[in-house]
């Protein structure tokens, strides 16, 4: 089990790498996709999720970049999932293809008992 931090001191950004068994997670991207896909590579890992757990609006995340050259899916998800919902369609619009929304939000997930 991999879990590596990435922190972008100058705009105190953590991101994330979690993998297990050849694959990984990104969380959180930063712009500068480049240091994930070395680290997978050295790792010996294929990254095949992307999660935005909350996006900045003073700074631009790299899961557009991520997303086109790993091919893994964006995982959206919001509190209800009503936003994430708009933010689907949002993204969508923008021209993504390969989205998922946590429908109902980490609310249903939750009431689900699933991890936390």
């Amino acid at each position: 089990m991999l879990f590596e931090q990435f922190y972008l001191g100058c705009l105190a950004h953590a991101s994330y790498m979690i993998g297990s068994d050849g694959v990984a997670a990104v969380v959180d991207l930063q712009l500068d996709v480049q240091i994930y896909l070395d680290t997978a590579a050295n790792l010996g890992l294929r990254i095949a999720h992307i999660i935005e757990t909350h996006l900045h609006a003073d700074f631009v995340s790299g899961h557009r970049e991520r997303a086109e050259r790993t091919g893994a899916p964006l995982a959206v998800h919001c509190k209800a999932g009503y936003r994430s919902t708009i933010a689907c369609s949002l993204l969508e619009s923008a021209g993504f293809t390969n989205i998922t929304n946590l429908v109902g939000g980490l609310d249903t997930w939750i009431a689900a008992g699933l991890p936390t």
